[in-house]
């Protein structure tokens, strides 16, 4: 009789942890965002045709770009990127900007923006947990990635890493720092692959803002001898402008490269 008990039991803890799996599994957060594009699509569709045309969909969608080593699950909540309909949606659904310049199936969306393109919670495909090491970028240094397949002094669409390099040449750091097909000087520190370099690897004893790499370098550069006393680097009296230019100027000189075939201005 214990045995028949001690069965019953079982079944019905099983029961219920078979229930709580697929209540978890109903309740995941991307498919509330695909659920609300689709309510979406159809207040979008104009016409029966339309509203017929229009499919709910529950499934992870992802991008493979194997050329850059990138799987990118980012699609299955933003779904309405390449979507021209929806360029006046909240940031969620909103189309993305110039798509067609940079095709997502060629691209995906993590050479970018960073983040774990193949997590599929927010937290989690945003980068903000512990161990993940590219966080996605925030919309202020969104320019630091053109610098990965734009080489070229003045790059449109991205000012604030155009005046970086224009700085770096113009204000004499050639003479003290070594960037590899840049410049030669070997005063200063090397540069070359600075914007890979761990957060740990930095002092932020004397920095006052946030304790990113971002900052500390932005720091360092409104004022070397504060955040690095002793330092021969001299004060430029850079303006904030000036110092952010030079910060995403140094956040993308990386020891990631990308394959030929995605650089601007490739020849043959």
């Amino acid at each position: 009789m214990t045995y028949y008990k001690l069965f019953a039991v079982f079944g019905l803890l099983l029961t219920f942890i078979l229930g709580i799996a697929a209540y978890m599994d109903n309740n995941r957060e991307w498919k509330k965002y695909q659920n609300d594009f689709f309510q979406l699509e159809l207040k979008k569709a104009s016409t029966p045709e339309e509203k017929a045309a229009v499919i709910a969909v529950s499934e992870i969608k992802q991008i493979m770009a194997p050329e850059l080593k990138r799987v990118d699950r980012c699609i299955t909540c933003h779904a309405g990127v390449d979507n021209p309909k929806f360029a006046n949606e909240n940031k969620i659904y909103k189309t993305h900007p110039n798509f067609e310049q940079h095709p997502f199936e060629n691209f995906g969306c993590t050479i970018c923006h960073w983040g774990q393109g193949m997590a599929t919670t927010v937290k989690a495909a945003h980068g903000k947990v512990r161990g993940w090491a590219e966080p996605m970028r925030e919309k202020e240094y969104i320019q630091v990635s053109c610098g990965k397949c734009h080489s070229e002094t003045e790059v449109k669409g991205a000012p604030l890493l155009s005046l970086g390099r224009k700085l770096y040449l113009e204000k004499g750091c050639v003479g003290c720092h070594k960037i590899e097909g840049v410049s030669a000087g070997s005063i200063g520190p090397e540069l070359t692959t600075v914007g890979s370099k761990y957060k740990d690897e930095f002092d932020y004893t004397r920095v006052k803002g946030e304790h990113t790499v971002a900052n500390w370098i932005f720091e360092h550069f409104k004022n070397p001898q504060a955040v690095t006393p002793g330092t021969i680097m001299p004060n430029f009296n850079f303006t904030d402008e000036e110092a952010k230019a030079l910060t995403i100027y140094m956040l993308s000189l990386t020891k990631g490269k990308v394959p030929y075939e995605y650089r601007a201005g490739k020849k043959g």
